[in-house]
């Protein structure tokens, strides 16, 4: 322990920085600007907020603190760096699309947002060249998803708040529309929020944090360190329970099963009993304190979820066959989807499909250069996938992207957004440490 803390403290100012944004990713803390111009009528319409998140603010000190101090960054610039001639494509599209939106407040706020995210990625890319570094990360999101865990099941039992306002938590009265229930034989339950907007965006956090504890399972523990992740991860499955997040829960299964298959592959047998008997705990331990709940969400559950994915996915394969090229402009998809269409208010949200949802904004082309970002980062990571770091994060990235095809919040919320671009920023850093003297990257 003596030795970690030793090494925490000799980190640069910019990584302590950047290891404090990771582990209050979850943090929903956040001013709030003119929220008279986000509502429809009697609902409020995230999508037309504009916030200023603690998040931003670590970000911004991270960033500060890495430009004026450390050189390093200039490196990006390299003619030969493909991935930043996309990027920058993608940015001069993105701003492009500005020029034809019906609220351009909205659109510069997106324009920022877009920023931040490659600013992320970018900076994981050029700093992350020690193997440390993605241990941290690993061990950081572990940390903060087991304790968003913890919050997540006592929210669950006690069916409100548990009064961590300050950190962004905030669950509506039972009753209240919109808000995220399962229904019981004896009534409606709370789903598990955390400090999120949202379970479903609590349950892809716990995902995350699934991945790392699983990947720290690949690594050759003592005893007592194997234990506390065991125990960690049955706790964050748990808690990925309590979302009642179905993506989340496939998304749980999808992990424990392909680390298992990987950990038999690589004749792992220790570590593949280890899976199974956190596998078998779980299961019962859910089935204990939980009976009869999974039954109630996968079998006897209310198709109207699936019904209006369908919907608003419909919805935005309009906008695109609308604005095929520029697309309804970043930012302004709700109010693009106001102008073709008269819907009840709390209608008007995103396709539950993030290339919908890019190509509705941005167009085919803004969808295009994105998705030759994604080709361009997976490449670079040909004749390494047999690594246990390299199976992790390009496993947790490929299931991030399923979890993209039911649900929005990975390009429109705050969290999911910050997830998205740590995970793109992992997964495009690791040549760094595998093939070092690579240019063309």
């Amino acid at each position: 322990m003596k030795r970690y803390i030793s090494y925490f403290k000799n980190l640069k100012l910019h990584l302590v920085f950047f290891f404090l944004f990771l582990f209050l990713l979850p943090v929903q803390s956040r001013a709030l600007y003119h929220p008279e111009s986000a509502y429809i009528g009697w609902y409020f319409n995230y999508h037309l907020a504009f916030f200023f998140y603690l998040t931003d603010i670590l970000w911004i000190l991270c960033l500060v603190t890495w430009l004026g101090f450390d050189p390093q960054f200039r490196s990006f610039f390299y003619p030969r760096f493909v991935l930043f001639w996309l990027i920058l494509a993608f940015i001069i599209w993105v701003v492009i699309s500005l020029f034809h939106v019906e609220r351009i407040g909205l659109s510069v706020y997106q324009i920022l947002k877009w920023i931040e995210f490659w600013g992320i990625a970018i900076y994981i890319w050029l700093v992350f060249k020690k193997q440390a570094y993605f241990i941290w990360s690993a061990a950081v999101i572990f940390g903060s998803a087991f304790l968003e865990s913890v919050i997540g099941i006592w929210q669950f039992h006690v069916q409100h708040m548990v009064g961590l306002n300050w950190l962004g938590e905030y669950i509506s009265p039972l009753g209240t529309p919109g808000l995220a229930t399962i229904d019981t034989l004896s009534g409606k339950l709370i789903r598990a929020y955390g400090t999120f907007p949202h379970p479903n965006v609590f349950g892809a956090f716990l995902v995350f944090g699934l991945f790392m504890a699983l990947y720290f399972s690949l690594k050759p523990l003592n005893l007592f360190n194997r234990a506390l992740v065991a125990c960690g991860t049955i706790i964050i499955l748990v808690g990925i329970f309590v979302s009642f997040s179905r993506v989340a829960w496939l998304a749980g299964i999808l992990a424990l099963l392909g680390f298992m298959a990987y950990s038999v592959y690589k004749k792992d047998w220790i570590n593949a009993n280890l899976l199974c008997v956190i596998g078998v705990v779980s299961c019962a331990t859910i089935g204990i304190f939980y009976p009869g709940l999974v039954q109630t969400r996968t079998f006897d559950s209310n198709p109207t979820s699936i019904n209006d994915r369908t919907f608003f996915n419909h919805l935005g394969l309009e906008l695109i066959v609308k604005h095929p090229v520029l697309g309804a402009g970043v930012g302004n998809y709700v109010p693009a989807l106001e102008k073709i269409v008269k819907l009840e208010d709390w209608q008007y949200q995103p396709p539950h499909n993030i290339f919908i949802m890019l190509g509705a904004e941005l167009g085919m082309v803004g969808l295009l250069i994105f998705f030759w970002i994604l080709i361009e980062i997976f490449r670079r990571l040909k004749g390494h996938l047999s690594r246990p770091l390299v199976f992790s994060l390009s496993f947790l990235a490929l299931t991030f992207l399923l979890m993209g095809q039911v649900d929005h919040y990975f390009v429109t919320i705050q969290q999911g957004r910050l997830m998205f671009a740590v995970v793109l920023g992992l997964l495009g850093a690791l040549p760094n440490i595998y093939e070092p003297d690579q240019k063309n990257i």
